[in-house]
């Protein structure tokens, strides 16, 4: 009705933003060999993941929320086809899992050429090493 549910309002926003962030992540990160690989990893899944989304998932939503009104899909087909589609949302979710750890481990890689040669510890200090 009227006053329903429009996620697709929220999706319609999210995407594109997430898009062009991991663009922009992938531009300041470009020289680091290690981050570029997995940020692009990120990114590729994220756009399969868009893609088939796109293709089977929304599609298949849309035919379920209109299900009362379709009377040539009998209710064993219903029935199957939902089961399909959640075992392809877990694939789904699976896929998204490994894109969200590869840009975790992104974040966690160490520009070396910015580190200092050697930072000195209190350990060091003791031996008379700098």
């Amino acid at each position: 009705g009227d006053y329903g549910l429009h996620e697709e309002n929220f999706w319609m926003l999210v995407h594109p933003i997430a898009i062009l962030t991991t663009i922009l992540a992938l531009i300041l990160n470009w020289r680091l060999m290690s981050r570029r690989r997995l940020i692009l990893l990120a990114f590729g899944i994220y756009i399969l993941v868009i893609l088939t989304t796109a293709v089977y998932f929304v599609p298949e939503l849309i035919a379920f929320a209109d299900s009362s009104n379709n009377k040539t899909v009998t209710a064993d087909q219903w029935l199957q086809r939902g089961q399909t589609w959640q075992y392809f949302s877990w694939i789904r979710g699976g896929f998204m899992y490994v894109g969200f750890l590869s840009i975790m481990m992104a974040l966690t890689k160490v520009d070396q050429e910015r580190l200092p040669a050697k930072i000195p510890t209190s350990n060091n200090r003791s031996r008379g090493e700098n």
